[in-house]
């Protein structure tokens, strides 16, 4: 679910500008005192994923898009049973009659076509608010977090941006927690 959303060229910039914000934080916090930072960070792809809003949301995409492929295979019969009609037929009928058919079947296949894209979006669009909400809830209860119990810093942890780090910082597991006791 988070790829999606992870995606936008927008959410890189932002995640960038973040870390050389953070990374100037920490520099300017060291040098002022280390005894005063405290920095911690979140997996967001597992947050999302693991939460019970997640998977209730995967869940619910999930059948959306079952409930969609079911219609698009109901259509696809359709427009078999079609084309197999007009083969069988085809011999028999006079060239205006095949040009009129086949003008018919390809407004029939088109329709077919913008059908499958307007479900591809439909749930590209589900998947985009699900993770948003999440997300958005993910970073309300990070800050609280935060505040609560005195960090200085919290990042986002994904394969690239944090090489290292000692035990005791990973937070993901305690953003899951609060987000499962919500509602």
């Amino acid at each position: 679910m988070y790829e999606e959303y992870d995606l936008t060229r927008g959410i890189k910039m932002k995640k960038i500008a973040v870390m050389l914000f953070g990374s100037a934080l920490m520099v300017a916090g060291f040098a002022y005192s280390q005894d005063n930072i405290k920095i911690g960070y979140v997996e967001m792809r597992k947050a999302v994923n693991e939460c019970k809003a997640g998977q209730a949301a995967r869940d619910n995409i999930e059948k959306s898009a079952r409930d969609m492929q079911a219609k698009i295979d109901k259509e696809k019969k359709k427009l078999d049973s079609i084309r197999a009609d007009y083969e069988k037929k085809a011999p028999g009928m006079s060239d205006q009659e095949r040009q009129d058919k086949q003008k018919e079947f390809q407004e029939k296949i088109q329709v077919f076509q913008q059908m499958i894209a307007e479900n591809q979006k439909t749930l590209n669009e589900k998947e985009v608010d699900a993770t948003k909400k999440i997300f958005n809830d993910i970073k309300k209860i990070v800050a609280d977090l935060a505040k609560a119990d005195g960090y200085t810093l919290i990042i986002e942890k994904t394969d690239t941006s944090v090489l290292y780090s000692k035990d005791g910082l990973d937070l993901t597991e305690r953003v899951i927690e609060k987000m499962n006791a919500q509602k």
